[in-house]
């Protein structure tokens, strides 16, 4: 396992080859040095640094405190959700001066946040040559469906004597892949009516935590499925969705969103998992005889280590097999759930808890619409998991 002076070293080196080497190519250098390997998640790690402009290597904790400057949508968490993989022709526009170059190329990953491109010829190798760190604006042109999006332009590789370049375009908000491109099971949707119970006259800040905390939550839901979507189907172009807003109204905030069906039952499983762990909790003759609330506030991080949220990932994994067209009892031994249960221990409960907690009375989630019976069984079963904690 890389150390940190491992990872600075692979930062030196990236650094010093002006940002044009790959991963493979990084950790080839740091071998012969007499190091060890650095990950993927170092060297998404080492663009973040780039497109930021540091010199020096500063490790991933200190520099995510450092530009946390989106909350809602933070760059640090893009790496997440595993992109589509296609070929798609796209049109990047520049603008330089007064003019705007115009390049080519093919569109070759795709995520709700950020497309990565590929461009040829001697034109743009000597554009991005001359661009070095800067991250100008983009307008980026899905040539086949006639989309636009806008962005920013991170210079991934460049290759001057091949005339190649790679680079990323982080868009400034969520996108619907599928109106980019045709992936291969489109998303389904699960419509949850969420009602957050605030004080009369809220302030403004109270609504915007309920509403940070919530897309928190909806974003890890999102990762589990896509992190489940990935082993399901290998190489083929999965869309998880996007999580839309349906309906949203003030008293008590009382939201209705639309999510990806399987990241639905997560989040629908976790919002109920932690209301009857609470409920638990408040209920048992133990804490009945004590300092009911700062117990409970110094006992809700072991509370949260004890819940097990395998079987419920097991049932998003099962829904989303379904949609796949796969036969969900037999996916067990194919799908390593490890990483989908610890972004849901680590990430979605705990957000959803800042929910709970941070209301001003009651938080009640329910379904909205009919939905097929199997998925109610799913959602049934999801109500009743995880089981609580002992108190």
């Amino acid at each position: 396992m890389a150390s940190t002076a491992d990872a600075a070293a692979g930062w030196t080196i990236y650094r010093d080859a002006d940002f044009a080497l790959s991963l493979d190519e990084i950790n080839e250098r740091l071998v012969r040095q007499g190091r060890a390997p650095v990950s993927l998640r170092t060297y998404r790690h080492y663009g973040k640094l780039q497109r930021y402009g540091y010199e020096r290597y500063v490790p991933i904790n200190q520099l995510d405190v450092k530009t946390l400057r989106d909350p809602f949508i933070d760059q640090a968490h893009r790496g997440r959700e595993h992109p589509i993989q296609t070929l798609s022709t796209v049109e990047l526009h520049v603008l330089v001066g007064d003019d705007v170059a115009v390049f080519v190329g093919s569109a070759i990953e795709l995520s709700s946040t950020e497309v990565v491109v590929r461009l040829e010829g001697e034109e743009m190798a000597a554009f991005f040559s001359e661009l070095g760190a800067a991250t100008p604006a983009g307008e980026l042109v899905f040539l086949a469906t006639g989309e636009i999006r806008v962005g920013t332009i991170e210079r991934l590789t460049l290759d001057v004597e091949q005339r190649l370049s790679t680079v990323r375009i982080d868009l400034s908000t969520q996108l619907d892949v599928d109106q980019l491109v045709e992936p291969a099971v489109a998303p389904e949707e699960l419509r949850l009516a969420i009602r957050i119970a605030v004080s009369p006259s809220p302030g403004l800040a109270e609504v915007a935590r309920h509403l940070y905390w919530l897309t928190r939550a909806c974003d890890a839901s999102r990762a589990v499925a896509s992190d489940l979507a990935h082993q399901l189907s290998p190489g083929e172009p999965v869309d998880v969705g996007i999580v839309k807003v349906r309906a949203l109204r003030l008293g008590s905030i009382e939201i209705v969103i639309g999510l990806p069906l399987s990241a639905g039952i997560v989040l629908y499983g976790a919002f109920w998992g932690w209301l009857r762990v609470r409920q638990a909790y408040w209920n048992s003759e133990k804490t009945k005889q004590e300092a009911l609330r700062l117990r409970w506030e110094n006992d809700q991080d072991q509370i949260r280590g004890k819940a097990d949220l395998g079987p419920l990932v097991r049932r998003g994994r099962d829904a989303l097999a379904r949609r796949l067209g796969r036969d969900g009892g037999d996916t067990g031994d194919e799908v390593d759930e490890t990483r989908a249960v610890a972004i849901a221990q680590k990430q979605l409960l705990p957000a959803v808890a800042e929910i709970i907690e941070g209301a001003n009375g009651e938080v009640d989630v329910s379904v909205e619409g009919d939905v097929p019976g199997e998925i109610e069984d799913d959602l049934e079963a999801a109500r009743e998991l995880p089981p609580p904690s002992d108190p």
